[in-house]
């Protein structure tokens, strides 16, 4: 499993625009066998000067899907509600790592 960590703002005056593009992102997610493990407000920023408000977390099977996602015609005409409800978006997808019971296992390196 690959995980993405989307962190961002959602401008106000856009907030029905967005709910719109996160109702409609949720069927095209499990279409490619993935889902949003977490989505949520931060509260406390412990390290760093990060400006975001909101974080998710989405769960892809492998690249594959990722990909599939990006390039499918549904997303690609919902996308822009995202980008224009949003600012200060910042989008990492994680190393591979294992999901268990709702727990991310993370194997140390032996290095």
């Amino acid at each position: 499993m690959l995980g993405v960590l989307n962190l961002f703002n959602i401008l106000p005056e856009k907030q029905e625009l967005y709910d719109r593009y996160l109702a409609e992102v949720q069927p095209l997610l499990t279409r490619y066998e993935s889902r949003i493990l977490f989505y949520g407000q931060t509260q406390i920023i412990c390290l760093g000067d990060y400006p975001q408000e909101y974080c998710g977390l989405v769960i892809y099977p492998d690249m594959k899907a990722i990909k599939g996602l990006s390039n499918d015609a549904d997303f690609k005409r919902i996308r822009a509600w995202r980008d224009e409800s949003t600012t200060d978006f910042i989008m990492v997808i994680l190393d591979e790592v294992q999901f268990d019971e709702g727990f991310v296992n993370v194997q140390a390196d032996s290095n």
